[in-house]
């Protein structure tokens, strides 16, 4: 349970498609492309696929290599349903981002008008 919920949340930061972390990386590397910083653009995604590279070594060491300590770590009903509701809010995210989108603009326009 807890393994999943790791390799779920690295995949979100590597910005895998539909996980939220996809939508910001899209988005700001389309940012950048879009003022004319090309340049920009691709050193982010060559430092996207890097750290990709670094959170599968994470994902091997949970799933392929063997446990330095095989006992089972008991998770709680608590632990259980906030980690569902990470990873529900994960996909959520990145499926159904309009919503998220529209309140980051009004929160940024209320910063700065």
């Amino acid at each position: 349970m807890l393994a999943a919920a790791m390799f779920i949340a690295l995949l979100s930061l590597a910005g895998v498609p539909p996980l939220a972390g996809f939508v910001g990386k899209f988005l700001l590397l389309m940012a950048a492309v879009h003022r004319g910083l090309l340049w920009l653009a691709i050193v982010g995604a060559v430092a996207v696929v890097i750290s990709l590279y670094y959170y599968l070594l994470v994902v091997k060491r949970m799933f392929v290599d063997p446990p330095a300590d095989p006992t089972p770590i008991p998770v709680s009903l608590s632990v259980r349903l906030g980690l569902y509701g990470c990873i529900a809010g994960m996909l959520l995210m990145g499926v159904w981002q309009q919503p998220f989108l529209a309140l980051a603009v009004a929160s940024v326009r209320s910063l700065f008008n």
